[in-house]
């Protein structure tokens, strides 16, 4: 927007400009690659002074907490997204579907960047994407588990279907795991948890957790990753953003605050006043402003 056409919307009209138009140009490259902190913290910037100006390149007299405003409306914010957050949270999002869908670009990134026990490879890989998604392989690995179907798709060894990698609760050293191989569907006899005898001293520590998972009924049903904190198990953009971003304590006034029956403009001052920065004589004399504005207005 140019500056006269910005300053002529109110605050209100500025955040769901940031909100509906910023987010969706953004929301490809965010998907694809991890952003320089350089450049988001300037895309941050113009963001910041758009909302209190109306204008991204003029700096405005910030009153109330970027931090604040970044978080969502019942946590006491503006429901502004915090890019570097949002960022993370398109790539997570993208990480995820490369492992649970079988696109052809799924595949070519799960033989590329994959071993055989289903870990990102070690060695260095030319890639211009991903450097981004590899450091995420820890959220993925600690947030998900693996549900059992059929079992063939499950490293028996490696991945987390229990509460736990069998191989951490093992003590398996590192040189050893590669060897470690087997899926799931190799300790499974029709339909019953079913040890091979030359490792069924090694498992008796951990077999009563094995044996208590019920093993599905039918055949043919394929294996699940799911997100442990969704309900349903499925991963979406929503959750992947909560996971990235710091939480804030829930308020109780924000669905006074932005009632459809009151004008934006006043929402906006009762939010300013709820978060204690109306611009008062002692707000202004703290931030350098030594002057009386009630003298000024009778000038």
């Amino acid at each position: 927007l140019s500056q006269w056409q910005g300053r002529s919307l109110s605050m209100t009209n500025w955040a769901t400009l940031i909100k509906s138009i910023t987010v969706s140009l953004l929301s490809h490259t965010f998907s694809v690659y991890s952003w320089p902190p350089m450049v988001l913290n300037q895309v941050c910037s113009w963001t910041r002074n758009f909302i209190w100006t109306g204008c991204a390149n003029s700096c405005g007299f910030s009153i109330v907490a970027w931090k604040k405003c970044c978080v969502s409306l019942n946590e006491g914010g503006l429901g502004i997204r915090n890019f570097t957050a949002l960022n993370k949270a398109f790539l997570l999002k993208k990480f995820w579907d490369i492992l649970v869908t079988s696109s052809l670009a799924s595949l070519f990134f799960q033989g590329r960047f994959f071993n055989c026990l289903g870990q990102s490879c070690s060695t260095y890989k030319s890639s211009s994407i991903w450097p981004g998604l590899r450091p995420l392989f820890s959220d993925i690995f600690h947030g998900s588990k693996w549900v059992i179907g059929n079992g063939q798709n499950i490293n028996f060894w490696h991945v987390r279907w229990l509460d736990f990698p069998i191989v951490d609760r093992l003590g398996i050293q590192p040189d050893l795991c590669k060897a470690f191989r087997a899926k799931v569907f190799d300790f499974i006899v029709d339909g019953c948890w079913i040890p091979p005898p030359t490792l069924h001293s090694w498992l008796v520590p951990i077999w009563d957790d094995i044996s208590s998972i019920r093993l599905p009924s039918k055949n043919g049903i394929d294996d699940k990753m799911v997100w442990l904190s969704a309900s349903n198990g499925d991963f979406s953009l929503s959750l992947a953003y909560d996971f990235k971003c710091n939480k804030q304590p829930v308020v109780q006034w924000d669905r006074w605050v932005w009632q459809s029956c009151f004008r934006p403009r006043n929402s906006v001052t009762l939010w300013k006043y709820l978060h204690g920065k109306m611009l008062t004589d002692d707000l202004l004399q703290q931030r350098g402003f030594c002057y009386n504005i009630y003298v000024l207005s009778l000038l």
